[in-house]
């Protein structure tokens, strides 16, 4: 199994009001040194196993965007529909409020877990096919008739 490096500017709280409609969130604060730029972050939906890891549904990713906050700002991100603000917590400390606009909770079995992922580099496909077509010898030709011989 590959491991990636701990994200240590962001760190995950877990679940709060865990299966209860628009109160389900996870809870996350910046590290408090810094300001966290949380346009490298995406919060996935995850299966925890016994020993700790865990497996990452394909459907379920969310992007953090391009938001900065400073040091120790606390974030939620409630499961289901809303808008995005800022608040104070009852202790008076800053809050950005995100939403993920599931439909449905999505922390209720035990064992699903926020997993936070951190990206330091992106690859996107910028040769969409139709654009290929128009471009003999961009690639190599298939393989044609028998290829035992």
């Amino acid at each position: 199994m590959y491991r990636l490096a701990d994200v240590v500017t962001l760190k995950l709280h877990g679940v709060r009001d865990r299966g209860v409609p628009n109160l389900e969130r996870v809870v996350l604060r910046a590290w408090e040194y810094t300001p966290v730029d949380l346009g490298r972050f995406f919060l996935t939906l995850g299966w925890q196993s016994p020993d700790g890891t865990g497996a990452v549904p394909f459907d379920t990713v969310l992007w953090l965007g391009e938001i900065q906050i400073q040091p120790n700002q606390w974030l939620f991100v409630y499961t289901g529909p809303g808008s995005t603000r800022t608040s104070t917590t009852k202790a008076g400390e800053n809050l950005y409020v995100l939403h993920w606009n599931r439909p449905t909770v999505i922390f209720s079995p035990e064992n699903a877990v926020p997993i936070l992922l951190q990206a330091d580099a992106i690859a996107v496909n910028q040769s969409p096919l139709y654009i290929l077509q128009d471009a003999p010898g961009a690639f190599p030709a298939l393989p044609t008739g028998d290829s035992k011989k």
